[in-house]
């Protein structure tokens, strides 16, 4: 059985892609999370499209919607 994404089951996911998008420092997640810098490297590499990361407008990215949801619109 494969182990669940520590991120994807952080009770702060949402907060946490959001802030990756925005290209927020692992450094930063790391700490302020209590979570790996390598489980945020992973999280990034296989659960966030990375096109979407490098075109995302900021605003898309601060609306209210769940990113989920906004990454679908885009």
């Amino acid at each position: 059985m494969t182990k669940r994404c520590s991120v994807c089951v952080s009770a702060h996911w949402a907060t946490i892609d959001k802030r990756l998008v925005n290209g927020d420092r692992l450094r930063e997640l790391e700490s302020e999370y209590n979570l790996s810098r390598s489980a945020l490297s992973r999280h990034r590499a296989d659960h966030i499209n990375v096109a979407l990361i490098r075109t995302a407008p900021v605003e898309v990215i601060a609306s209210n919607a769940s990113l989920t949801d906004q990454l679908r619109d885009i």
